[in-house]
């Protein structure tokens, strides 16, 4: 049977070779066309059969790794895919609002490539942030790995917390780490912390303000990238009201941060930008900071209460606020133990 001969209808063109297929390519109407499976038979009339076959065994876990698998089939470099994959997901996302003319359709273009690019170098600056080199300083079985520097009063109070929860014992091994520093050391620590996590919540709010449309498509693989190496990162997108309702919105993600203030390692690698109180307020609110300024509440131990000046009659517990980060306007601490702590961050 003799083969019937089509055409491709793309870029509002009639699109009769392969070389006229990559010169008005356009992703919009190649991805229908894939969808349909017309442009694999295309293709393989056009004798494009390991093209056709390439496309018939992309990978299907979502819109965007098809978007991607498309354009690196037809030779697309990692970026320009990546470019054109954020524009169709941005178009699809915003279809109703776009309705684009010829025109239009450039400047669009344009302007994705602008934003696009001023989002990857904001991502990168994360990227490329040094955090602190924070050393393992607790085992598995809470065991402590410098015992004999350790003096009785700490011990005691080591070995209550880790009858507690064995997360404790390193959080009091992380401070042990710093008895052999000077106030002048420590200070000088302190000030460098701050210094970085305010060049962070600086960059992360440029997103919010500028690429927010960008990075609810990014959000998730933003999430994971981070989240493990280098979590302050995620901690200030929770401080951002806008970003911090895109990341909740991700699928695992509210279960991964569930877990996080339990989790040594994790934990471990925020200390140095935290603020920490502990110890016994005998049952009265003390104030932890300032009351026009707000606090992300990171972890607490159980039986305590935090809350905010504002509002003094209402308090929340530990189960209240473990995996929820909240953010306390005026943050107050109430406790009746001096193994109590609570331990926040600055907004």
């Amino acid at each position: 049977m003799k083969t019937i001969k089509f055409n491709l209808d793309m870029n509002n063109r009639m699109i009769r070779s392969v070389d006229e297929f990559y010169e008005h390519f356009n992703i919009d109407d190649v991805y229908e066309l894939y969808e349909a499976n017309i442009l694999q038979k295309w293709l393989r009339i056009q004798g494009k059969s390991e093209l056709a076959d390439q496309l018939d065994h992309i990978d299907e876990n979502g819109l965007s790794d098809k978007i991607m698998g498309i354009l690196s089939i037809f030779g697309f470099s990692v970026s320009d895919a990546e470019l054109k994959t954020y524009g169709y997901l941005y178009k699809q996302a915003y279809k109703k609002r776009l309705a684009l003319s010829d025109q239009q359709e450039k400047m669009f273009e344009k302007s994705i490539t602008f934003y696009h690019e001023y989002y990857v170098s904001l991502k990168t600056r994360l990227i490329e942030f040094e955090d602190f080199n924070i050393q393992k300083t607790w085992s598995r079985e809470g065991s402590p790995t410098q015992q004999t520097k350790i003096s009785t009063p700490r011990t005691k109070i080591m070995n209550q917390l880790y009858y507690e929860n064995a997360f404790n014992v390193a959080s009091v091994m992380f401070d042990l780490m710093k008895d052999n520093m000077t106030p002048e050391q420590q200070g000088r620590e302190k000030k460098e912390a701050r210094r970085r996590l305010e060049f962070l919540k600086i960059t992360v709010n440029e997103i919010a303000n500028t690429s927010l449309e960008l990075f609810n498509l990014d959000a998730l693989n933003f999430f994971n990238e981070f989240i493990d190496k280098k979590p302050i990162i995620i901690m200030c997108c929770l401080m951002n009201a806008e970003l911090r309702e895109v990341i909740w919105n991700q699928l695992d993600v509210e279960e991964k941060l569930s877990r996080f203030a339990t989790d040594e390692q994790m934990f471990n690698r925020l200390k140095p930008y935290l603020y920490m109180y502990q110890g016994s307020t005998d049952g009265r609110w003390k104030d932890l900071g300032e009351k026009e300024k707000s606090y992300l509440v990171i972890h607490m131990s159980s039986g305590c209460r935090v809350g905010e000046m504002e509002r003094p009659n209402v308090e929340y517990d530990h189960t209240e606020i473990e995996g929820e980060y909240e953010i306390m306007q005026g943050l107050i601490f109430k406790s009746t133990s001096s193994i109590q702590y609570v331990y926040y961050l600055e907004v």
